[in-house]
């Protein structure tokens, strides 16, 4: 019966990991774009086009597995 109810809280506890792990995720991505909005408003001697597609890149991937850790924990609030 113990071993059960440890069961219950790691399945738990793995799904609230999961769940906050995408929401970080997804955070992490909106600072990315802040980030970049914030180089373009400098005018930097970078080079705009790497520093976009690198952006879309990066965001693109934060996002998808994001969405992916949250709908995978079965927390979904």
């Amino acid at each position: 019966m113990l071993k059960k109810l440890d069961k219950q809280k790691v399945k738990e506890e793995v799904n609230t990991v999961r769940f906050e792990g995408g929401k970080f995720c997804l955070d992490i991505a909106k600072l990315v774009i802040a980030g970049v909005i914030i180089a373009g408003v400098m005018k930097q001697d970078s080079d705009p086009i790497i520093i976009y597609s690198i952006s879309v890149l990066l965001v693109t991937g934060l996002v998808v597995y994001g969405l992916r850790l949250i709908n995978n924990s079965k927390l979904r609030r």
